[in-house]
């Protein structure tokens, strides 16, 4: 699939923010781990075990909670990440894979171009388009 050099640009138009694309390269299990939230293990957490290695957690130790919110301890996650790139409970994609960005792209473009052909037409018509932008 051939990339448009316009897609990150019309993403953050759609989405409404300037954040810079997912790049593969910079994606390492480390980086992803120190975006994850580090705790210290209480017994009022729900969790009680890793649901890598079954092992209960110790009161007062260090825990990872991934974005979607589950906990693991350190040396699990890091060994899990090694081999799969997603949450071992929910199946949540932590590292983007090229297949998910081309998709992502894939997405983007195609919306734009639907608003566009739509738009086109509108025009052609004599149709009014002024409902499709908003003044802030």
């Amino acid at each position: 699939m051939p990339e448009d050099p316009y897609t990150y640009f019309y993403s953050s138009i759609i989405n409404g923010s300037n954040n810079q694309p997912l790049q593969l390269s910079g994606n390492s299990i480390e980086d992803i781990l120190d975006k994850c939230t580090r705790k210290i293990y209480d017994v009022s957490l729900s969790t009680k075990e890793c649901p890598i290695s079954l092992e209960p957690f110790k009161d007062g130790e260090e825990i990872i909670e991934l974005p979607c919110n589950h906990i693991f301890n350190e040396n699990s996650i890091k060994g899990w990440l090694k081999e799969k790139h997603n949450c071992p409970v929910c199946r949540t994609e932590l590292i983007p894979t090229k297949e998910h960005l081309e998709w992502k792209q894939y997405n983007i473009t195609h919306n734009i171009d639907t608003l566009i052909h739509f738009m086109a037409s509108r025009m052609r018509n004599n149709e009014p388009i002024e409902e499709f932008f908003e003044i802030y």
